[in-house]
């Protein structure tokens, strides 16, 4: 799945991502035209959030009306799930392995823990060495 950035503003957002907390002043580490390798979709407050890597080449999680769809293909080896216990608001996620079956991912990926960055990094990498993020028909055959 791919997204192609069209604001990195929240003047962009509707208001179930400002009732979140976001701002008409929020900027967000994403380029206005790039293109987007998505690595999981939450579902947080009843707002939609996708995880990609930032300018800063961190896993971020951003609201999904900041982007377009350029492949809405889900890739294989995505997991989901729906019983997460959450008290903070996450009703689910879709994803690579790891982010559904560790319960303490999710939360490393926020506070940058080591541990949760390195298996991101680990799933980037595997992302790139299958060439799921080339565009379909520039993948090989």
């Amino acid at each position: 799945m791919r997204v192609i950035c069209n604001s990195n503003s929240g003047k962009s957002i509707s208001n179930r991502y400002l009732n979140l907390g976001f701002n008409v002043n929020s900027i967000f580490s994403v380029l206005i035209g790039k293109e987007y390798e998505v690595f999981a979709m939450s579902l947080w407050s009843q707002a939609l959030f996708i995880l990609l890597a930032d300018e800063n080449h961190l896993p971020s999680w951003f609201p999904l009306d900041l982007f377009s769809l350029s492949n809405p293909d889900l890739p294989g080896g995505w997991s989901f799930s729906s019983d997460l216990d959450n008290a903070n608001g996450l009703q689910a996620l879709w994803g690579y392995e790891r982010l559904i079956t560790d319960t303490s991912h999710y939360d490393g990926l926020l506070e940058r823990d080591p541990e949760a960055l390195r298996h991101f990094y680990e799933e980037e990498r595997l992302h790139i060495d299958s060439g799921d993020h080339l565009p379909q028909e520039k993948m090989p055959s």
